[in-house]
């Protein structure tokens, strides 16, 4: 009988460990993507604000690079 309690509270708590486990790495790799989108963003808002404020010293082909993405920033704002 009291291998069998044991059995049971050794196999609670392997069990309750292996959930944990997969639950921290599971929010470890949500976490990177997560980070990685965020600063990606940062970084293409940094670059697209740079841009404007240099937007007399743009060629032609930087300017109409310009339009064509803040039309489509527009749009997929809209779609949401």
């Amino acid at each position: 009988m009291v291998l069998t309690i044991v059995g049971r509270i050794i196999t609670v708590i392997l069990s309750v460990y292996s959930v944990a486990v997969i639950a921290i790495f599971t929010a470890v790799v949500t976490s990177f993507f997560t980070d990685l989108a965020r600063s990606r963003k940062e970084e293409s808002t940094r670059k697209f604000m740079d841009e404007l404020e240099h937007l007399p010293e743009l060629s032609k082909e930087e300017l109409e690079d310009l339009s064509r993405r803040v039309k489509e920033f527009n749009r997929k704002r809209t779609e949401k």
